[in-house]
């Protein structure tokens, strides 16, 4: 999984970045709502992960505080239907989450090299 690391630090903030940049033009994209917020913590998350691709100690933190961060996120969504009852998310939106939350820590945490 270590050969993984980087290239998916940088394919996960290039579609985290243009469908935050995205969403601002289309508010449903591929079935998954999108809101103003959403957008910008997209882009905070592309601009952030392309800045930590450079070295594998700040891609796998990246990986595991953004994994965290989504896994939150869907949690949160399954459970209480909104996000600190501000941002409403929908099934579709929790699933995708969980799911990206799923694939970065298991990356991240699966990598051989030591931080």
């Amino acid at each position: 999984m270590t050969l993984l690391l980087k290239p998916l630090v940088i394919l996960f903030s290039a579609i985290a970045l243009l469908a935050g940049v995205a969403g601002f033009f289309v508010s449903d994209i591929m079935g998954i709502a999108t809101n103003p917020i959403q957008n910008v913590v997209y882009i905070l998350i592309g601009i952030l992960g392309i800045n930590a691709s450079g070295s594998y100690g700040k891609a796998r933190w990246f990986l595991i505080l953004s994994g965290l961060l989504f896994g939150i996120v869907a949690l949160l969504g399954f459970t209480q239907g909104t996000i600190l009852n501000y941002y409403s998310v929908g099934q579709t939106n929790n699933v995708l989450h969980a799911i990206v939350a799923l694939v970065l820590l298991t990356v991240a945490f699966s990598s051989k090299k030591k931080v």
